[in-house]
């Protein structure tokens, strides 16, 4: 089916995101106050009380740990006594563990520099929780040193409270402070698109990438394409290509992701048979092997997919390399020929837009051989 055409918020489209009014933290109440006050007054909120973002770009959490924390099952605390065993065990996750203690010890001897942001949610009649826009990292920090240092009084994390959660700011910020992963970028663009296009996050169930994954539905306008262009500072071509890293599973993606596979090379992978993306993941990552390396691997002419989509993709390339390039007459009769196979000009239309959009991809990835 064609891309469905959703309509943009224009509200959500800006040139310079900037934080708003200010929610204040009633500690008597439970819960947030709303003021009018334009001034943006720094809260000390612990961290018992505040909630990383669980769809913003760059993951933190191991995969099983995220999702037993963002569904509720355990508190920050013991998530970050199961992210410090696992760090005993385990090199790569030692390696962000330890960065991130740095920076809680770094918090509690200097204090923070700049204030994270976020805003009250409601999650009772009775109760609200902070859901932090940026700052996860100085979150995770905190709760790191509060475990490791037996802190006998909770960490605070300073804070400024706006009216609504914004994802440009929050991308740009993540942009700024530590180059993505090809795996965080994916994310960071099919998150603005589908906030763009008004699709927000479940509520009540965690999925580490299905959410992302809406974006690639989508048939995203030109307008939008621009103001992606402006937010990453990069082209179309090269942001369509991360945003096509998504279609790899769930546990591919977290290697690619832990370990900081580029994206080129992850475009080469994909090119295989998908059963066949797992070992080539594992080569990266234990050979080290450049982009180059992995599209000249001499067995691949041997290996040809045999999934419905590739089938199909085969037949078309073969139909059309039969037709003699600027010849309208051959052109035509196909044309003839296939409006003769629908039941319907509906059904035709379809089919039109189907081709237009395959088309405007096929462009993408033959520009984005250049990129």
């Amino acid at each position: 089916m064609p891309k469905p055409r959703i309509s943009i918020s224009s509200s959500r489209l800006t040139n310079s995101p900037q934080a708003g009014d200010v929610d204040t933290f009633d500690e008597t109440t439970a819960y947030p106050v709303a003021t009018t006050q334009h001034a943006k007054r720094t809260e000390f909120i612990p961290i018992s009380r505040v909630m990383p973002d669980p769809y913003q770009a760059r993951v933190l959490l191991p995969t099983h740990l995220a999702t037993q924390f963002y569904q509720g099952e355990i508190d920050c605390f013991t998530a970050g006594r199961e992210w410090l065993a696992l760090a005993a065990e385990d090199e790569q996750i030692a390696r962000r563990v330890n960065e991130l203690l740095s920076l809680g010890n770094s918090l509690n001897a200097d204090g923070q520099i700049k204030n994270a942001t976020g805003s009250w949610q409601r999650i009772n009649d009775s109760q609200a929780v902070f859901v932090l826009e940026t700052g996860e990292r100085r979150f995770w920090g905190l709760v790191l040193w509060a475990i490791q240092s037996g802190a006998t009084e909770e960490p605070v994390i300073e804070a400024v409270s706006v009216p609504e959660p914004n994802r440009v700011r929050q991308v740009i910020e993540n942009e700024k402070n530590e180059p993505p992963t090809a795996v965080a970028r994916a994310r960071a663009i099919a998150g603005l698109i589908n906030y763009y296009y008004q699709i927000d996050p479940p509520a009540d169930l965690y999925s580490r990438y299905d959410f992302h994954r809406k974006a690639l539905g989508i048939r995203v306008s030109m307008k939008i394409w621009a103001e992606l262009e402006r937010v990453f500072n990069t082209s179309r071509n090269h942001l369509s290509e991360h945003l096509q890293i998504l279609v790899m599973p769930d546990s591919l993606l977290d290697l690619a992701d832990d370990f900081g596979i580029p994206e080129r090379r992850l475009r080469e992978i994909r090119k295989y048979p998908e059963n066949e993306w797992e070992a080539l993941i594992h080569s990266v990552i234990q050979d080290d092997l450049t982009s180059d390396q992995i599209r000249e691997n001499p067995d691949k002419q041997h290996r040809r997919s045999t999934d419905p989509i590739t089938k199909s993709a085969r037949q078309i390339k073969g139909a059309l390399l039969k037709l003699s390039r600027g010849k309208d007459e051959a052109l035509g009769a196909l044309a003839d020929s296939l409006y003769a196979e629908f039941d319907s000009p509906d059904q035709a239309r379809f089919a039109a837009d189907q081709l237009e959009d395959l088309a405007n991809q096929i462009r993408v990835r033959v520009d984005g051989q250049d990129v």
